[in-house]
């Protein structure tokens, strides 16, 4: 039999890629200050992150909606992540913040600069977008005037070191963040966006 068609194997399947996910990117984030062991682990993360879309290509997706074990407990699969695409020059900055949105549930696709974030807005199913300000090339506003022209009604929310901004600019966007303002602050704002989207959808 194939095991792709045996709802226990498939559902098991998922949770192992989702688990194998999450433990690179936690193992990532602790090790981000402990150079001789980052590097590795950058490597191996990036190996993972090109595996799991190829095999999850290959389960089938209906297939897994709910499933009866035997002890007479019923497991439903998981739902879709939210889909955050986050733009920003800084590197280490870019990627201790898209370990940290992975850990709370979240794909995050990245990008270094304004031009390459377009790219991705045009080509992904974006459901939030997370954005530097100071930026070379394209600032901030630019991008988000671009992006808000494509799909008016995506969220952007500018997340910048600047302690503020021009009314003008906070004005065209969702809402403006600082830096330096505690992490969980951007992750309740986040929050709050994409259940208002969700919330709008249904």
């Amino acid at each position: 039999m194939d095991p792709r068609k045996n709802p226990q194997v498939v559902v098991d399947l998922h949770r192992l890629l989702q688990s194998l996910s999450d433990r690179t990117a936690a193992l990532l984030s602790s090790l981000e200050n402990w150079d001789p062991l980052h590097k590795p682990v950058r490597e191996i993360d990036d190996q993972v992150r090109k595996v799991v879309p190829m095999v999850r290509s290959l389960l089938p997706q209906s297939d897994v909606a709910s499933v009866d074990y035997d002890t007479g407990h019923r497991f439903s699969a998981a739902p879709k992540r939210a889909t955050i695409l986050y733009i920003d020059d800084n590197p280490d900055r870019l990627m201790l913040l898209r370990s940290v949105l992975e850990m709370k549930g979240y794909t995050v696709l990245t990008a270094d600069h304004g031009r390459k974030g377009l790219e991705l807005f045009l080509s992904e199913a974006v459901d939030l977008v997370i954005l530097d300000f100071h930026m070379p090339g394209m600032n901030g506003d630019a991008v988000a005037g671009k992006m808000r022209k494509l799909r008016p009604t995506i969220p952007i929310l500018i997340f910048s070191g600047s302690l503020s901004l021009p009314d003008k600019i906070i004005a065209m966007v969702d809402g403006f963040i600082s830096t330096s303002e505690e992490p969980e602050v951007l992750l309740e704002r986040i929050g709050n966006l994409l259940g208002r989207m969700s919330a709008r959808a249904s």
